[in-house]
């Protein structure tokens, strides 16, 4: 008799116990597609730790384009204390910049966009990415403290998953990111996702996406590099030129 697959169980994104169920089974390895907020709307993830990566990469390259996925670090979402605690600011701080105003400025940035950042190699993070210069490189993300996304990185936690959870957009190789659950069940079901944590409140078309900011800070501070603008294209740039031109100057500013 064949065996009939089972869809993932839909949960809310906004409910504490369904968030904690659905951290629990990231945290024991397996996959989970989740929503992330966005203006207008929500887009869709897909993440777990090291072990659900091994799933996600065939569902990233399920798709009509196959691509490999596995230069392809995901995303490592965490708090930024964290964050500050594995990266290198001593390489970050040039001639005349203390590790304390680096990590202000690393700070400030994640206010626009993902950030690509040099960490202790000492550390030892899943899925690492090492530059011609030797340096190791992990991407990070903090979500706001409050946000849905935040409260599931530390129930992940709690559940024994760790400080890092690794995520990545929740899309075929060379289709939009998703934007509603219905799209994520279609095109994902056939594979072991047993849980989405959903936001139907406001999911938009699926026809549409966003994609976030993302910036490379591995040589500052002689440059950053701006892999990606998302809508905020502007801001970024203008980010992105006073802290590589005025440091000091960017750390002071008060934003408006």
């Amino acid at each position: 008799m064949q065996q009939i697959k089972e869809m993932p169980e839909i949960l809310s994104i906004h409910d504490e116990d369904d968030i904690k169920k659905a951290a629990q089974i990231a945290a024991g390895g397996r996959p989970i597609a989740f929503a992330v907020v966005k203006e207008g709307g929500r887009i869709y993830g897909l993440g777990g730790n090291k072990k659900a990566f091994d799933e996600i990469r065939k569902m990233k390259s399920s798709g009509r384009i196959k691509r490999d996925f596995s230069n392809k670090p995901p995303i490592k979402v965490t708090n930024l204390a964290n964050v500050l605690k594995v990266t290198d600011l001593d390489s970050m701080r040039g001639e005349d910049l203390t590790a304390e105003e680096v990590s202000q400025i690393v700070t400030k940035i994640f206010g626009v966009g993902y950030q690509v950042l040099p960490t202790r190699k000492e550390i030892g993070l899943p899925f690492p990415k090492t530059t011609q210069e030797g340096q190791i490189t992990h991407a990070f993300t903090c979500p706001a403290e409050g946000t849905p996304l935040y409260s599931l990185t530390q129930a992940f936690r709690d559940a024994g998953g760790g400080e890092i959870f690794c995520a990545t957009s929740a899309n075929r190789s060379g289709e939009i990111v998703r934007t509603n659950h219905e799209a994520v069940v279609e095109d994902f079901g056939e594979f072991d996702l047993p849980v989405i944590l959903a936001d139907k409140t406001r999911e938009l078309s699926s026809k549409t996406s966003e994609s976030g900011s993302i910036i490379d800070l591995c040589r500052f501070p002689k440059e950053i590099g701006v892999l990606r603008c998302g809508d905020n294209e502007r801001q970024v740039i203008e980010m992105v030129t006073m802290a590589i031109q005025n440091p000091r100057a960017f750390i002071s500013r008060e934003e408006g």
